[in-house]
């Protein structure tokens, strides 16, 4: 209301300001002011008296049994507070808070006639009584709606479950994560209602976007718990090590696995080349003898044979941080013979 109030004065002298530069008659210029004037004087009258107002709190549970948990739906989460205050106190006392504590511990917490024994209820006074506590000096208690708060509680179930980060990342152009993206804790324990235990099978991060990154980055994350979980974590460490790479190829002979002693498998061409990005801190360590490609001349007997071979990557130094490794060309011709050599040697 105050807020309102506060509005109205500046509208006003704004209107009043321009109604001047455009040389407004005069006879109304007089008129707008008597009626400013009228209001300031009204209000002023009107700030000895009370006023009343009213908000809306969101209502936040602690003292909850350690295997019981609040389940959503039938248990009160917002109520409407209506209290009367002097209009001066209401222009300093600023804005309540947006929140109402309720310590179910030191509550009675009473029996709901007729209905399952997991609902419960605050009476009204009960209620009164937490309120009047966490309102500001000179604010009186006229209702609250609704006047009785029912809490409806299940069995907790405590499970870990993995984090999952909810980000869009990219890096500028050469720089990679250089020992990928890290989280700590990457799991977390969490406690439900055995109702929906099976159906959470993991907990997200709020929504992060980190663009066109070179510098490294370490920031907590926040989860974003849906109303009928609980976890005692609020947030995740995410780290990204951030390092520019430079792109690497190599030449390397194309090994045969699975052929037999009785068969000479031709393969066209021979070596194909590997190009992969690895750190600056790690170009130096990569050597060729830490790759491996290899052809499988099982892949013949395959439903999903063809007239080429797929050169398969058997052995890349992953520990270094290599990554995006293509190899060109993907597959091979190839010719089948019978070898000669070892037939001879069998007659």
């Amino acid at each position: 209301m105050a807020n309102g109030i506060r509005r109205l004065f500046r509208k006003a002298k704004a209107s009043f300001w321009r109604l001047k530069r455009m040389k407004i008659n005069r006879n109304l210029m007089v008129y707008l002011v008597s009626v400013v004037l009228a209001s300031i004087f009204w209000f002023l009258n009107k700030t000895g008296s009370y006023i009343s107002t009213s908000k809306v709190f969101r209502v936040e549970y602690s003292g909850i049994p350690g295997d019981k948990i609040l389940l959503p739906g039938v248990t009160t989460s917002f109520v409407k507070v209506s209290v009367s205050v002097k209009g001066s106190r209401l222009l300093t006392s600023g804005s309540f808070q947006d929140f109402l504590r309720i310590d179910l511990s030191k509550l009675p917490l009473r029996n709901v006639p007729h209905a399952d024994s997991t609902l419960k209820y605050i009476s009204d006074d009960d209620l009164r009584q937490q309120i009047e506590a966490q309102l500001p000096t000179d604010f009186k208690f006229v209702s609250v709606q609704p006047d009785t708060i029912f809490l409806d509680f299940g069995r907790s179930i405590t499970k870990k479950v993995p984090v999952l980060l909810d980000a869009d990342i990219s890096f500028e152009s050469q720089y990679r994560a250089a020992d990928g993206i890290i989280l700590v804790p990457d799991s977390v324990e969490i406690s439900t209602s055995a109702i929906i235990a099976d159906s959470i099978t993991f907990v997200k991060t709020e929504h992060l976007e980190l663009t066109n990154l070179q510098e490294p980055v370490q920031r907590h994350v926040h989860f974003d718990i849906p109303n009928e979980v609980n976890c005692h974590t609020l947030y995740t460490d995410l780290k990204i090590n951030t390092e520019k790479y430079t792109e690497q190829s190599i030449i390397l002979p194309i090994r045969q696995i699975n052929t037999p002693d009785s068969i000479l498998l031709r393969i066209f061409p021979q070596t194909t080349t590997i190009k992969f990005f690895v750190g600056w801190s790690n170009y130096q360590k990569v050597t060729k003898d830490m790759f491996s490609v290899t052809v499988d001349y099982n892949d013949l007997n395959s439903p999903l044979k063809s007239d080429m071979l797929t050169i398969k990557l058997a052995r890349s130094p992953e520990h270094l941080g290599v990554t995006d490794i293509r190899i060109s060309p993907v597959s091979v011709e190839y010719l089948v013979e019978r070898n000669i050599t070892i037939n001879n040697d069998l007659q």
